[in-house]
């Protein structure tokens, strides 16, 4: 059995903003040649998302353990009146579902909401108006504000198991005090904050990049962006191995509005399709076709496909980080946060234990219980936190950054640690610890998780073995 599989599902061929460094905010002109356009438009119909259904589970479901069907590509799903219908009917089909809004356009919301997709990811690049509308061209922050509110209360409403995201696209323009704000209200309404480095899209105007062809048109965003392209291509380049694979390739599929099979994700042009109709073809002559793809030469000869595969993020981060820190940003992507960073919840515990590593007991104490404190109201849990915490668990209220804090086993780590080494509470910190063995036995089927559970489990197996008066 293979791993993972994604497959983004174009249910809808438009969207309601037009983005400057997305290709559907930035290709206009190339509309006069129908090939050179992204996906026609229009809506995708319920006979034929059954169809593709069908085909996904005859193709692809038998040869991977977990398929994540995401309900997007380019376009903005919330426009489809049926979207929530949608999300009911690959749920039912045995597939992991996702969506991804600008929020800008929400009439179907509640009933998005009520389908139960796995993921809802709100994407984002600003908190103020004027700062949004530079990267998100003909969006409103404040109505997607508002809709973050209603989607936080539709969440309580329908007892939702999804998890909510945050997608902060970061640039030179809004990596300041709109990231710190946005991070705040976001993990105020119990979303999971994802920041990430901008790019520009698609893969066409990176090869126009690194032929040094860039578009007068897309010069505004590009001199916006953290890391400059020429930089983005070089380290690509530097980093490529000798026998190079592209997970874009190897691990996704990306199927248009029509039931076109695109090249991958991040191609645009109809141009590069490897199929007009999914149901005429099998996987393996999909994935034959896109081997052989004459675009895939050039975007790996030049690491374009590790930039979109973030292949080389940690280094992307550093890079960033310079970037920001010339800027005098209190962001960072790589490195710890600075003062006057977002209080997050996360980045509260990543202090606290910062602070407890440099042997500050008194001072990562003092962290830990204010922390508590924001986690007792954010949650509405009573202490002590590691009774509240497990009898969430074992009622089956284990969503993590919703129904419990976004870490519990590190938080409660933090508390078992100060308990013995500052407060000299060897019993109380056993008790903590077998809590956290007890939790992490809990949250093995969190596929989010299970890297913490592994790096845990290892520190608390060690700690449990300290004698206890």
């Amino acid at each position: 059995m293979l791993g993972a599989f994604t497959v983004n599902v174009e249910i809808v061929g438009t969207c309601n903003l037009t983005c400057p460094s997305c290709p559907v905010g930035s290709y206009g002109a190339s509309r006069k040649d129908p090939l050179s356009g992204g996906s026609i438009g229009g809506t995708m119909t319920l006979d034929r998302f059954r169809s593709v259904l069908d085909w996904l589970v005859r193709e692809v479901k038998p040869r991977h353990e977990d398929v994540f069907v995401a309900l997007f590509s380019w376009g903005e799903p919330l426009i489809h009146p049926k979207v929530g219908e949608m999300v009911a009917l690959a749920r039912a089909a045995g597939f992991r579902v996702g969506l991804s809004s600008n929020l800008n356009h929400a009439p179907h919301l509640e009933a998005a909401v009520k389908a139960g997709p796995d993921e809802f990811v709100v994407s984002l690049s600003g908190f103020d108006q004027d700062t949004y509308v530079q990267s998100h061209r003909g969006g409103n922050i404040e109505v997607v504000k508002a809709n973050m509110v209603e989607l936080s209360r539709l969440m309580e409403v329908h007892g939702s198991t999804t998890k909510f995201f945050v997608h902060y696209h970061g640039y030179r323009h809004n990596s300041g005090s709109d990231y710190v704000r946005m991070a705040e209200l976001a993990d105020a309404l119990r979303f999971h904050f994802i920041p990430s480095i901008a790019y520009l899209m698609p893969v066409e105007k990176m090869l126009a990049a690194a032929r040094h062809e860039t578009s007068p048109a897309d010069q505004p965003i590009i001199d916006r962006l953290l890391i400059p392209i020429s930089d983005q291509i070089e380290a690509a380049r530097a980093a490529m191995g000798a026998h190079e694979t592209c997970d874009l390739i190897e691990s996704r599929l990306d199927i248009d509005v029509d039931g076109a099979v695109k090249l991958c994700c991040s191609s645009y042009e109809r141009r590069h399709n490897v199929a007009p109709k999914l149901e005429d073809v099998v996987l393996d002559t999909i994935q034959a076709r896109r081997h052989q793809a004459a675009l895939c030469g050039p975007c790996m000869e030049n690491g374009i496909h590790r930039i979109y595969n973030r292949s080389d993020y940690a280094d992307s981060a550093r890079r960033a980080d310079r970037a920001l820190a010339a800027l005098g940003s209190p962001v960072r992507f790589a490195a710890a946060m600075g003062e006057g960073a977002p209080q997050t919840e996360q980045i509260q515990l990543d202090r606290v234990l910062r602070t407890m590593n440099a042997g500050e007991l008194q001072e990562a104490q003092a962290l830990l219980l204010a922390l508590h404190g924001l986690i007792e109201r954010k949650y509405h849990l009573a202490a002590p936190l590691e009774e509240s915490i497990l009898a969430r668990v074992e009622k089956g209220e284990a969503l993590l950054g919703v129904t419990l804090p976004q870490d519990p086993a590190r938080l409660l780590f933090a508390s078992a640690v100060l308990a013995r080494n500052l407060n000299a509470d060897a019993r109380g910190s056993h008790s903590i610890l077998l809590a956290i063995d007890k939790l992490l036995r809990h949250l093995d089927t969190d596929r989010s998780y299970r890297t913490t559970i592994v790096d845990m489990r290892r520190i608390i197996d060690e700690w449990l073995t300290l004698p206890v008066p």
